[in-house]
Formats: structure tokens, sequence, C-alpha cells
């Protein structure tokens, strides 16, 4: 760290903290913000006292230690007893070679209290179990035993009471191999037993698995999903891909499935086949399911989702969802409203508050009795990365179970006993699938088909003749089809119901079925017209998994009526017919038909989510038909990408045909902005090509090199305006166009710095001119929010040339309207001059200029049609395709782009466009660039972003000219530049002996080696005598940790006495953090989401932002790719697409690397994330953006 920035930070936080008037007692912290709880263990008494309920209810304790220990996951059985998996070992495995310290246990005799009078242990020796699913079924022998199907890492186990002792005296693999290296709170989770009889579980957060049934169909999971399993071992199938860390699973009484996932708006009901949104990962081309939060809740440690399905709590309970956050210590309460098929969820008054810190709530279970039960991993600590897992204060022993019943005055008790399915004959057990009890009824089910099986089908048929309600039929037809005794006269009945829960769990079953008769998919068909909305989700989904050409119609018609708020059905029919689709011959069939223009559209914007040579040629006849205007050229580079993806290789030259139809032949800008398609389009064919796994064709290079040359040919003319970096923090280019009402009432396009986000800064100059006798234009724009006084940060100037001296200066009007202005130029008239304006306001609104329409209308200050930042993107695009054709040739082109005596300033003032250019001059013709860039590297003229740029990418060149063009450009480079570099150097052997040696003889500032990034980059290349060399330069300053730790406390101090201002941390946030991180539905979620940061509290806040390396996530650690070249490339892990890599930059920005080109691949117990925040932030922003952090911290 720089020794005067520090100094003047510690001096700035001081100022702060003596000139606010601040009450000399601060508040006490509060012990729920804070990742250690400050508070004392309690004993379960005490600490039941501390849980508040609404005023009808109270809350019992069930069990504690030393009875259990630490409670993970929860399931009743048929008997009204509740199972539990419980844990010592988390948060470290035990070595899978040797049995664990972890107990499945059975509690039961449950008290007028609660208290579980009755605990055993059913199996030990487990390895952190947590999903868990217990069943009494008939074996092949004839005999009745107790099963329990859990997982204990790694392997989901089957295990079994054979001798009836109540403990399972065996066990066996039932699926086997999961992942669990990376993160052992990602594991199994949530087992619940579908109304299909499959077992329905939860794939959490980052771990990577490889799992199949004995039939050998496998699935792979990364990270969050959901799927369903067999009970005996047979399949596992994927139900849902994506969420983040899913945990907690519960069905309704229609059969819709709900889950928890551990961010903001955790609750879903998860649609089968649907993509959610998880860091990175892409959808299927349908666009993500859609979500059912109306609210964000603030927190991202919410689980153990559970649905009031009963009818002992008074109504305005019923149907509520039930979710535990472990961080806020609470059981939240949200209420369930219907928008056709879709569910929203709106959050109500919280069921559980605690005020004991230790509180958490991992998991909660409707019981058979009406309560709520709730697994409490009391603990002082319990976040997984928030706190080191080595550290002291974690609690290993400590468990509760709490019973929250309903006693009303004069009311009768708020629960009933106890079922014993178990002890019930088949007439009873189909009886009871009458009960109001969801979870009675599901238990019933299992009881009948897996104790009774076959033996049950008289009583099944003797009950349907006359069911008691829709609940029961339901539950009847759903029994006879899981022992395969399901007429279809049975299936048809039902689905012509009166009742439309009979009709909604028809269509479920016929989505079962393997195969449908041509009635049956008519009865589907028809259904899709069914009154109510949720048949026909379900009518929609059993077609989708039974595709067909005639099914295609009907969802075209269901899809247009649609109302667009109930976005379930919607997806579910947009879904459905993309799956009728996937068959080749139906797709082919079904755009043989009569179809109108908008049913057309429907299948073309369907058939990217189609991964077929039929889709891909199917959407290249279409591309014809499509306006090519600046909307729709994505759109089309999207096609284009699946077409080279799927189409047949012969089909190529159609898209190269097409791209070249869209390019306007003469000169002028109207030619210069057609390139805008092409250039897209062919880095999307290339992208599909490589994802493909494929080189380019002849006919593909000939095409990019046709394009490229074509394109510089036109660029000469379009330079007259100059994008410059806006020091001290440059951001991305920010000028566009834009057309802008004006005070004369006409509409004008004038230059803006908002078309890009209003966060970007920038300078625009326009070439020199000779200085009328006046100027005549139009501005618009802020400069701050409209009740702060100005801050003349927005302004445009006349300067003269080449001195710089600025003659007039006009501030931003703090207008949208652009207002004109008049500037008197006669006493400069002749005089050579040129015009600036600047964008400094970093800030998210009313940071902004606009201007154009100048008159008289002299040669350099026209505006272009198109913005300044698309010439930029252009020309960045033309230089990565010369690059992707090996264009050998555009070498003296690229090099003139790159000459101050001949280079367009445009180019040389974006260090995006620099980069660009160089990244290709250097690969295509490396023995000529090196040596001119290594001489422009020391010409007084460039920049100093010129010379950062140009050396990031010298710096992982194994070149001895090369690498001392680096160290000649870092001895000009301030240390922050220099730090960025170092990291660079160090990534490779050869260039970690340039820092190394750069340090050793004064050209780089040893400092550098307080940057945990930079010396983790150098323990992994380690250079010779490494750790040597490094001790010795490390004495000559301060330790890095002392320092940090010295600025840290700082800051904590400043932060506890000096309130931020969350408004303005806002667009802290927006500027620096956004670009990565999401709040809310701002920024991106490339690193991890921070809704409820706050709830960390400002100590660990600090330590988040000011040492990001201190406790780095695993799935957010740098990768470092060595390419076979000798190139190195580092980033953020996202995904990969076909045969290729894509890892995302500091700037948060993907890109793609080919597999084939990989010599090696390492990951860096690094973040990306800057570690120098606090050199970059003022003192007052780091306090405004702490401000705003705390700000998102859930309500309590």
């Amino acid at each position: 760290m720089h020794p005067f920035r520090f100094l003047s930070n510690a001096l700035a936080i001081a100022a702060i903290a003596v000139t606010t008037a601040r009450s000399a007692n601060a508040a006490a912290p509060d012990p729920f913000a804070e990742g250690v709880r400050p508070t004392p263990w309690l004993a379960p008494e005490d600490s039941r006292r501390s849980l508040h309920v609404p005023s009808g209810f109270e809350i019992q304790l069930v069990a504690s230690e030393p009875g259990i220990s630490k409670p993970m996951n929860m399931a009743f059985d048929a008997q009204g007893r509740l199972w539990l998996s419980t844990t010592v070992e988390y948060p470290f495995p035990a070595p899978t070679n040797a049995p664990g310290r972890d107990r499945i246990l059975v509690l039961e005799d449950f008290g007028p209290d609660g208290h579980a009078r009755k605990i055993t242990e059913f199996a030990g020796g487990l390895n952190i179990p947590i999903g868990i699913y217990p069943f009494h079924s008939r074996n092949p022998d004839g005999r009745t035993t107790w099963k329990a199907i859990a997982w204990s890492i790694p392997h989901i186990w089957l295990f079994e009471d054979t001798d009836g002792d109540g403990r399972a005296d065996r066990r066996e693999i039932l699926y086997a191999n999961f992942d669990f290296t990376r993160d052992t709170h990602g594991n199994q989770a949530s087992f619940r037993r579908g109304f299909d009889g499959w077992i329905y579980c939860t794939h959490g957060y980052n771990n990577d698995s490889h799992v199949h049934g004995r039939d050998g169909h496998e699935v792979h999971m990364n990270s969050g999903n959901t799927y369903r399993a067999r009970i005996d071992g047979s399949r596992v199938e994927q139900f849902t891909h994506g969420q983040v860390n899913p945990f907690g699973m519960a069905f309704d009484p229609a059969g819709d499935l709900f889950t928890s996932d551990c961010h903001s708006e955790p609750i879903y009901q998860v649609l089968r086949g649907g993509y959610y949104p998880s860091f990175g990962k892409p959808h299927d081309g349908l666009g993500f399911a859609p979500k059912m939060m109306q609210n964000k809740r603030g927190s991202t440690a919410l689980d153990g989702l559970s649905i009031y399905s009963d009818v002992l709590w008074p109504e305005e309970f019923r149907g509520n969802i039930f979710i535990g956050d472990v961080m806020t210590s609470r059981v939240y309460r949200d209420r369930v409203t219907e928008a056709g098929s879709t569910r929203l969820a709106w959050a109500m008054p919280d069921l559980v508050i605690s005020d004991d810190p230790w509180f958490r709530p991992v998991d909660t279970q409707l019981g058979p009795d009406g309560s709520l039960y709730i697994a409490d991993f009391y603990n002082k600590i319990i976040g997984h990365y928030e706190v080191p897992l080595t550290h002291p204060g974690r609690d290993r022993t400590s468990g509760r179970i709490w019973r929250v019943v309903r006693r009303g005055a004069g009311e009768p008790r708020g629960e009933r006993p106890m079922p014993d399915l178990t002890a019930m004959s088949a007439q009873e057990l189909t009886a009871s699938l009458a009960s109001p009890s969801l979870i009675t009824r599901r238990l019933a089910t299992d009881e009948l088909t897996d104790r009774w099986g076959v033996d049950a089908i008289p009583a099944l048929r003797q009950a349907l003749r006359k069911p008691v309600n829709g609940a029961q039929e339901a539950h009847l037809l759903w029994a006879l089809h899981r022992v395969g005794a399901l007429d279809p006269r049975d299936l048809d009945r039902a689905a012509r119901s009166a009742d439309r829960l009979t009709r909604t769990h028809a269509m479920r079953m016929l989505a079962e079925l393997p195969e449908l008769t041509s009635a049956q998919l008519r009865q589907a068909r028809g259904a899709l017209s069914d009154t109510d909305a949720l048949v026909r989700r379900c009518a929609a989904d059993a077609l989708g998994r039974h595709p067909s050409a005639d099914n295609a119609v009907a969802l075209m018609r269901r899809l247009e009526e649609c109302p667009s708020e109930d976005t379930h059905l919607r997806y579910v029919l947009r879904q459905s017919l993309r799956d009728q689709l996937i068959p080749e011959e139906n797709l082919r069939r079904v755009v043989a038909g009569n179809l109108t223009e908008a049913r057309r559209e429907q299948v073309s914007d369907l058939a990217l989510s189609v991964n077929t040579e039929a889709s891909a040629s199917y959407l290249l006849s279409r591309l014809a038909t499509w306006p090519v205007a600046a909307s729709n050229v994505a759109r089309i580079a999207e096609v284009i990408r699946h077409v080279a993806r799927y189409a047949p290789e012969k089909r190529l030259p159609d898209i190269m045909s097409f791209a070249e139809t869209r390019l306007a032949s003469g000169g002028g800008e109207s030619s210069m902005k057609s390139f805008e398609g092409p250039l897209a389009w062919f880095r999307a064919l290339d992208d599909g090509l490589q994802e493909r796994g494929v080189s380019q064709p002849a006919s593909v290079r000939f095409w990019g090199s046709n394009l490229v040359a074509r394109f510089f040919a036109s660029v000469r003319p379009y330079h007259s305006w100059s994008p410059l970096p806006y020091d001290p923090e440059p951001t991305l280019n920010a000028w566009g166009m834009e057309s802008l009402d004006c005070a004369d009432g006409a509409k004008r396009n004038l230059t803006s710095s908002a078309s890009y986000g209003e966060e970007l800064t920038g300078v625009l100059r326009s070439s020199f001119f000779k200085a009328p006798d006046r100027l005549h234009f139009w501005l618009a724009g802020h400069d701050g929010p409209p009740r702060n006084p100005p801050q003349r940060l927005n302004r445009i100037r006349l300067c003269l040339h080449p001195s710089g001296r600025v003659l007039i200066e006009t501030p931003a009007p703090r207008s949208s309207k652009a207002v004109g202005i008049d500037w008197n130029l006669s006493e400069f008239k002749g005089a050579d001059v040129y015009i600036e304006a600047i964008d400094g306001d970093d800030s998210s609104e009313f940071a902004w200029i606009a201007f154009g329409g100048f008159e008289p209308n002299l040669p350099a200050l026209e505006a272009s049609e198109f913005s300044p930042r698309q010439f930029i993107d252009w020309i960045t695009a033309a230089s990565d395709i010369a690059t992707r054709v090996e264009m050998r040739g555009l070498s003296p082109t690229l090099g003139a782009l790159l000459d101050f005596a001949s280079a367009p300033a445009a180019v040389m003032g974006d260090p995006e466009c620099v980069g660009a250019v160089a990244r290709a001059w250097l690969t295509l013709a490396p023995s000529e660039a090196m040596a001119r860039l290594s001489g422009a590297l020391k010409d007084p003229r460039t920049s100093g972003y010129f010379r950062e740029r140009v050396a990031s990418l010298l710096a992982s060149r194994n070149d001895a000219l090369a690498q001392q063009a680096v160290l000649d450009a870092m001895k000009g480079l301030p240390q922050r530049a220099q730090e960025r570099l170092a990291a660079l150097l160090a990534s490779s052997p050869f260039s970690a002996e340039t820092l190394l040696s750069g340090m050793e003889n004064g050209a780089i500032s040893p400092r550098v080696l307080q940057r945990v990034g930079v010396n983790n980059r150098l323990r992994a290349s380690k250079p010779a005598r490494w750790e040597e060399r490094v001790a010795r330069l490390k004495k000559q300053f301060p330790p890095a940790d002392d320092a940090r730790d010295s600025l840290i406390a700082q800051y904590r101090k400043a932060v506890s006495e000096t309130p931020g201002d969350g408004a303005r941390g806002r667009a802290v946030f927006l500027k620096h953090c956004a670009v990565c991180h999401r709040i809310g539905s701002e920024g991106a979620l490339i690193a991890p989401q921070l809704d409820g940061i706050g709830q960390r509290g400002p100590d660990r806040l600090c330590e988040d932002v000011l040492d990001p390396n201190r406790s780095v996530d695993i799935g957010f650690r740098t990768v470092m790719l060595t390419l076979k070249d000798g190139d190195v490339a580092s980033g953020l892990f996202r995904r990969e697409e076909g045969e290729t890599l894509i890892l995302a930059d500091s700037a948060g920005k993907e890109f793609s690397t080919p597999k084939s080109r990989i010599a090696e691949r390492r990951t860096l117990e690094t973040s990306l994330m800057p570690e120098n925040f606090g050199e970059i932030l003022k003192a007052e922003e780091f306090l405004d953006l702490m401000a705003f952090l705390m700000s998102t911290a859930a309500k309590r």
C-alpha cells in the first residue's frame, strides 16, 4: 500500500470522525448482525423463553442436547415418528474410508408439552448426513421392515432394520459418488416423496456430480439443481436446472413443488425442466423460469421451506409458506395468492422471532399432528464462508427441535394425536386419504403402495367408487398408478371430474405415463381449454412429455391467449411447444403446415432452444424475413451462433450470403454503419463453430478476411471526435447518440454520455478548427441531483490548440431538455481551438451531459450517425476477427492504428480499443508488433493508459524483448498500475522472474508484494529462489497484513462513529461493485450475490471490502490458464459451452478459450476482487458504501 495514500485516508477518516456530530456513546452493535454471535449459550428452556410466536400459539421444546446433536433435516414416518439427520462432523467431513460420528435419530412418544420421550439411534457412523426419507415396505420375502434413504458423504444410502430392533443392521449404496469436495453444506438434502412415488431432492451449491441409477441413465449436476430418484436405485432424473443453493422442498395439495433457495427471493414454485438463475449459468434458450416472490427478504441464508397444508390453524395461516432464516434467527411466513396457475408469495408477520441470536432454524416440517416442527442448528456461528471453518467458536454439540402448536383461549387443542398408519388395514388407509392433513394423505399413500402393494387394489377400487372428496380421489388414483393398476377409464373419468384438484392430478398422471393413447392425447389437448388455469398448465406439461406434431397448433393457440400475468402457465406452454419441436420430423411437419406469420415467429423463438439440425435449418430459412434493424442485430447473432453449432456444414455459405447482402455498397456513414451486423454475425458464427469443436472452413476464413479488409478500408473518415478516459478512475467509453427534446420544440440527435449508463465517465474531444465569430449549439444534462449544489463535473468547454488553455466553459444546464447555448468567440476568431465535452460524474443518476447541433456546421464538429462508442466497438470486433482468421496481411493497418503519426485519435484515446488492436497485432505479426510497441512504451507522448494496456499484453509473452518492454513501461506507471501488472507477471515462471528482477533492480516498487494476489501467483509459479528473494524484498516495508489490519481497524472505528450516506453509497456500489455483484435487481451475477450482506455487520464488511482474499469461497477463486502457445489467461470460471471454457475477467466481462488451446488449468486461492479498495475509495465514499451495504440487512 502506498504510504502517503494510507496516511491521507487515515487523516480523512480522523477528520470525518472529529467533524461529525455524534453521541459519545455509540449504539451497541446488533448481535444478530455478527457472524460470530457475541451473546452466551443459553440452556434449552432459557432459549425457549426467547422465542416469540403470534398470539394464540405456543412454542415447545421437542428435543435438545445431549439427546440429539446438530440437526440437519427432518422427516415424519407412518407411525408419526420424527426422523432426524444429525452431525458433529460438519463442516469438515470424516475420511471416506473410516466411519464418521454422525447419526440418524428417531424421535417418538411426544408428550402434551411436545417433548419426545423416546429417542433411538437408527443408524450411526455417518458422515454429514442431510437428506432423509423413512418408509415402511414389504420385501420380496413377504416381511415388512423399516428403511431409510439418506445422504451420507459420498453416497445416497438405503438403511434397513431387518431384525426389528429399531436399528439399521443393513446398508447399501443406492446412488453412488456424489461430489462433496468443493462444499460440505452444498450436499444432498430435502428428500420428499412425490405423489408419483419418486424421491425429490436438492443438489446444493458448488459441487459437481455425475450420478446414475442401475439403468445407466446419468445426470450431471453442477451447483444448485433439483432431481428425482426411484427408491429402489433404478433411475435418477434431473427435475430442474439451476438455483444457487436450494435447501428445503415441499409439495402442496395440487402437486406443485416448492423449494427454498439461499438468497433474498428464496421461494420458488419449480417447474419440471425449468432453468433458474445461478452464478454464470445460461438458460436453455427459453429464458429463465419465472419467480414467485413479490418482495425481497434481504438475506442470503434462507432454508427449510414447508407449507401449512392442514386445517387446525386459523384460516389466515392455511396454505402459508414457512421458511427459516439462520442469519436473522427467524422463521418467516408468506401468504400465497394465485394469478391463474401462477403462485405468488407475499411477506406476512414472522411466525417465530428469537431474542437468542444462537437460534438457527435450518429446516421446518409440518407434522401429521398439525403442528410445525423446527430444526434448530443452535450455534454462535452458522456462516460457511462468512466465518473461517476453523473458528474455535463453532459449537459441535448443541441442537434443538421445536414445535409450534395452536393454543387459542377457549379453543380445542391445536394438534391431533399422531396417527399410526402402520397398524391400519388397507380399507382404513384408503379412508385416511380423505384426511385434511396432506402429510397424512401422502404417508397413507406410501403405506398402501409400499406395504400393501398390489394387495391394496381391491380396497383402492372400492373407495374409488364413491370418493369422499377430491383429495381422496387424487390419492387413490396415484396409488393405483404406483402399483400398476390404473385403468385408462379411471383416468378418463378423473379428467372430466367436476373437482379441479382431481382434474389437475389426472393431467399430472398423464405426464407420468410412458406412452399416451390417441384418446389420451386428445384428452390432454382438450384440457388446454379447461376453466382452471392449473389444469391447463398440467395438461401442457403432459403434452410436453409426449411430443407430437398434432399438439403444436393447440399449444400455439393457448399461448396466444395466455394472460401475461400467468407467468408459470406461459413458461410451460412455451416449454411444451418447444418439446414438440425436438423430434426433427415433428418440426418439419409443423412448419410445413398452414401457419400464420405470428405462429412461424413462435416457432423461430423456440427453435433456439432446440439443438437439432432441423431447428438450425429452419432458423436459417427465417433469417431473410427479418428486418436488419439495430434492434435485431443481437437476435440474428444468436440465431447464427445456433446455426453454426447445429446446422449441416454445407449450410454455412448461406449465413455468409445473408450477411453480405446486408452490407451497404458505396461510401459514407451508411456504409460504415452497415458493418455492425456482419461484424457481430461473424463472431457469432465462429463462436458456434468453436462450441461445435470444428475448425473454420476455408470459405468462412475468406469471408472474415474480406469483411475485415473492407471495414478497415472504410475507417479513415470517421474520427473527428476522440474519446479519452476521465481521470482518476477511467471507465468504458460513455458516448452514444440519443434523440432528445430541445427547448424550441424540436427533437435533435445529440451526443450523450448517458447512452450506456450514467455511471460511466469520459471526455470527448473534437479535432481542432479555426474559431468563428460565434458558435451556437444545444446542451442538456445534469450536474448532480437538483437539490444539491452544482459540482461542475459535467461541462463543455472551448480550448486553445495546442496548449489546452480553457477559453470558455459551460456547465450542464441541469435539464433533460436541451437548451440553446451561444458562445461569442469574436476575441478568439481565427485561433486554432477544439471543444471538449466532459462527464466527470460517476453517480448513477443526474450524472450525464449531451450536446450537438453546432452552427455554423463546421466539419470538425459534425456528429456521426453512429456513436463514438459504436465506432470503438466495431474496431475492437474487427481486430478480434482478424485474429480469428489469422489475417497476417493486416499487420500494416493495425500498426498504423497504434502509430501517433497516423492513428485516429479515437483509437489512441480509448484503452479498450488500444488493447484490442495491440492484441491482434501481436498475434498476427509478433516480431514486428513487439519491436514497435516496445518503442512506443518509451515514447513520452503515450498516455499511462496506453502503456499499461500494452504492457499487460506483453507481460504474458515468453520473450526477452517483451519482458524488458514491460519493465520499461512499469518504471513510469503509478503504484496501482504496477500492482495490476505485477499480478499478471507473477502468473507464469518466465514473467515471475521478470517481476522479481525488476523489483531487485528498482524498476518496480517492492510494495506490490503487499498484494495477496501477487504472492499467491508467485507461490504457484515458483521462479528460482522465490521465497528467499521475496523475503529479502519485503524487509524494505512493513508486513502487508499489519498495514492492512491497521487500515481495517481505522475504518471499523470510523464506521462505528461516523454515519455514511446510504443513497450516495448506492452510487459507489453501482460504480465499483455492480460489475460483478448484485443487490436486488442491480448488478451482475458473476461474484456472490450481496442481498442481506449487511447482516454480516460492519466489522466483517470492512474485512470483506478491504481484504477480499482473507476468505475466498472456493466457487469464486481465480482460475489460471496456461495456453499451449505460452500465453496466460485468468478469470473466474463461469461455465463450459461445448468445446470452449468461459471465464470472466475482473471487469465482469466474459471471454472464451477453446479447450484445445489449454495446456494447464490451475485454481488460485485468490479473489478477482481488487485488493486496493482502501486506496481506490475516498474515506467518505467508503463510509457511504458501508451505510448502503448495512442497509441491506434483513429488517428485524
